[in-house]
């Protein structure tokens, strides 16, 4: 299978990286696979549907900005999630008409996989208590390191999630812990059922050492690769993109 690389960790604007995205998505060829890549350089939160639909849903966006976060809402997961410079955003996409979880194990092997030589074993499954709670969490030791989502266009499918490779998790757990408390939401988190890559290891990392694990273990499990240049890509389908993107967005979030 040809393998390309979307390595989209450089870009500073994340609109332009989600419209990268969501156009290679519904652009995908037969037999490719895609490895996507994407790093913020500043403080974000994603926040997904379900949230809001609690009861107090602008006091608590009014909260995540007053303490220095943008605010955004992505098409896939339910639930928020932190991202900045020390969190990884990686995906697979690629055409498959599999059950959704075949494709979440299908991300679950690559990345546990890739992530062997930190001398590490991703565990597979909810963790209670953890922010962005899935059936499909990577953890270790019982303490979340990953969240993952899906989205699919047809049979153009896009699974991949975020992994906390450095920073305070403990400081992005009480931020979205204290989110729920002031939306009245049913939802609680605590902080400790979450942490880092690095952490968890006791090494030294960063997310280029990740990134590039991930790179190697792709170029393992294609038959050629090359790496993807946004430039070449129909730019009236990345405006297209961008528009849905802000459509989105200004619907739920002013």
């Amino acid at each position: 299978m040809k393998g390309i690389i979307a390595d989209l960790t450089r870009l500073t604007d994340m609109n332009y990286a989600a419209a990268i995205s969501d156009t290679v998505l519904r652009n995908l060829e037969e037999n490719t696979i895609v490895l996507q890549l994407m790093n913020h350089k500043s403080k974000n939160i994603s926040m997904g549907y379900d949230d809001m639909k609690a009861p107090y849903v602008d006091k608590g966006i009014q909260f995540y900005k007053d303490q220095g976060y943008t605010v955004g809402i992505r098409n896939s997961g339910g639930r928020s999630v932190v991202n900045d410079p020390g969190i990884l955003n990686w995906a697979l996409l690629f055409k498959t008409n599999k059950p959704i979880e075949d494709v979440y194990l299908y991300l679950y092997h690559f990345t546990n996989n890739a992530l062997k030589p930190l001398g590490i074993t991703l565990d597979f499954g909810e963790v209670k208590g953890a922010y962005c709670p899935g059936t499909f969490d990577f953890s270790i030791d019982n303490q979340k390191v990953a969240g993952t989502a899906q989205r699919r266009i047809r049979d153009n499918t896009l699974v991949g999630g975020y992994i906390s490779v450095v920073g305070n998790q403990q400081e992005r757990s009480e931020l979205i812990a204290k989110f729920y408390e002031i939306t009245q939401d049913e939802l609680r988190v605590d902080p400790h059922k979450l942490t880092t890559l690095q952490e968890k290891t006791n090494q030294e990392l960063s997310i280029d050492i990740v990134k590039n694990l991930f790179i190697k273990e792709f170029k393992k499990i294609t038959s050629s690769h090359t790496y993807l240049n946004p430039k070449e890509l129909d730019q009236k389908k990345i405006e297209a993109s961008k528009k849905r993107i802000k459509d989105a967005q200004t619907k739920f979030i002013q």
